[in-house]
């Protein structure tokens, strides 16, 4: 299933689809923590009006084609309203579109409103065995990061615009905070709000941690390396590919000295690295167009941070140097 907020959305369904994949587009909906856990702009409220609602959801099927049903992003609180789920379903079925349910809701309620659609529609009942570390309990949530005790926290999602300010609100409210788990990051929406986010990590002397099965893939490699003491455990993955700006433009298209380089050089160096491993890592960056990504596990990262910024800062002497990168950059140059 694909995000609607993806970028080159239709690329990836695209992709998905020859190499013989069905694909799901998923549907943000209102979970019961609600906004401190915001799926986005484009979320399906409980509450919300059927025209409004009904706004956001053609936005999110707007999005592309190719995909043969919607599947929920969240939205336990949602789905536990009949009317408004009745809604989607409606719309669904008069669209002929199938509509799948990770089963994190009430199971009568979903199966009621799709029987009054007469739609097509499953609900999952079982979880394959996967790659990906579980998030722990939390005893709070601050947009996409959970609380697990006053000591540590752990990112469960992507960053945003908003997201300054919620991890601001979380560390004026649990001061303690010592440690930062990336356990499925797969990157950010506004490079600008996700750098200041690592800076506010390195500021808070924060460690940053992945642990086995952790996948931490895009912009959120930035936010591990923002991390005082940075630990990887073995399974943990990291994938990494070019920045690109909102004209389509990749660091590749600029030259040596161009500016728009100065954004991550700038970043790496704050973060610990010296001048040419700051360049020696942002040329290994963008070896790897946007489009594409490149795989690192935990060795090939603890040999990354050995090389570029030392064992001082690491808690893993590595033996092998990877590959990393990033995005959009180019809007936040004057």
């Amino acid at each position: 299933s694909f995000a609607p907020y993806a970028r080159d959305l239709q690329l990836w369904i695209d992709r998905a689809r020859a190499a013989g994949h069905e694909v799901l587009i998923e549907a943000p909906m209102e979970p019961f923590d609600y906004p401190n856990n915001d799926p986005g702009p484009h979320t399906l409220l409980a509450d919300g009006s059927a025209a409004e609602n009904g706004r956001r959801l053609a936005w999110v099927l707007s999005r592309a084609t190719g995909y043969f049903g919607v599947t929920n992003y969240l939205g336990a609180r949602f789905s536990a309203s009949p009317d408004a789920l009745g809604q989607v379903f409606e719309t669904l079925e008069q669209r002929g579109v199938a509509f799948l349910h990770d089963g994190a809701g009430r199971r009568s309620t979903i199966e009621a409103a799709a029987s009054r659609a007469d739609m097509e529609y499953a609900i999952a009942d079982r979880a394959i065995s996967s790659f990906r570390a579980r998030a722990p309990s939390a005893i709070a949530a601050f947009g996409p990061f959970r609380v697990v005790d006053p000591s540590r926290a752990v990112l469960v999602g992507t960053t945003n615009a908003a997201t300054p300010g919620q991890f601001a609100a979380l560390l004026n409210a649990y001061p303690g905070l010592r440690t930062l788990d990336l356990v499925e990051a797969p990157g950010t929406e506004n490079d600008r709000a996700n750098l200041e986010v690592g800076r506010m990590i390195r500021e808070a002397g924060l460690t940053t941690r992945v642990p086995a099965g952790g996948s931490v893939r895009s912009g959120a490699v930035e936010l591990f390396l923002a991390g005082v003491r940075r630990e990887v455990e073995d399974g943990a993955r990291f994938a990494v590919h070019s920045w690109r700006d909102n004209r389509g433009r990749e660091a590749r298209d600029f030259a040596a000295g161009a500016p728009e380089h100065r954004y991550y050089l700038d970043y790496y160096r704050e973060m610990g690295m010296s001048d040419e491993g700051a360049r020696s890592f942002y040329a290994m960056t963008n070896s790897v167009p946007n489009a594409r990504a490149r795989w690192l596990d935990a060795q090939d990262m603890r040999g990354w941070l050995a090389r570029t910024i030392g064992a001082v800062a690491n808690d893993n002497v590595p033996e092998v140097a990877p590959r990393i990168a990033y995005l959009d950059v180019t809007a936040a140059i004057p």
